[in-house]
């Protein structure tokens, strides 16, 4: 199952197809705090408090230091991401890996312009949610 705007889906090579439609929300808050790059991501909910802004992608956010989250860098720190729309001609679609580094495993795409305000809300499997569990990001040159 695809759908050219949400997808939810275990990415590895190895893995089974298994598909998982999220939709992100449609509408901006007014409590999102600025943010200056194409991907965003704030430590809380509703684009509150400190903000990750990246224009390519990161694959390892274990190297990205960040005072104030649970390991002290950007690792497993999101609370809530937005992929923004970027001035040139080169507009991705973000994924965001859980767990792994440089991908792998499962991923959450982030289409352009897709907001999830409060990645509590988005379920990856029966047990766990989407908050707290992002360890790298990449740029996506198709739709995911």
């Amino acid at each position: 199952m695809r759908h050219p705007r949400r997808l939810a889906r275990l990415g590895a090579a190895a893995s089974a197809a298994l598909a998982l439609s999220v939709l992100p929300s449609s509408s901006t808050s007014a409590s999102f705090s600025p943010c200056g790059g194409y991907f965003c991501a704030w430590v809380d909910a509703q684009g509150v408090g400190y903000v990750y802004a990246h224009n390519s992608g990161d694959p390892d956010l274990t190297n990205d230091p960040r005072p104030g989250c649970q390991q002290s860098t950007w690792n497993d720190c999101f609370s809530s991401i937005q992929s923004r729309q970027s001035p040139g001609p080169y507009n991705p679609d973000f994924l965001a890996w859980v767990g792994t580094y440089n991908g792998g495993g499962q991923y959450l795409c982030v289409p352009l312009s897709g907001l999830f305000p409060d990645l509590n809300a988005v379920s990856r499997d029966s047990a766990h949610s989407w908050n707290d569990a992002i360890s790298s990001i990449q740029a996506n040159a198709g739709s995911c």
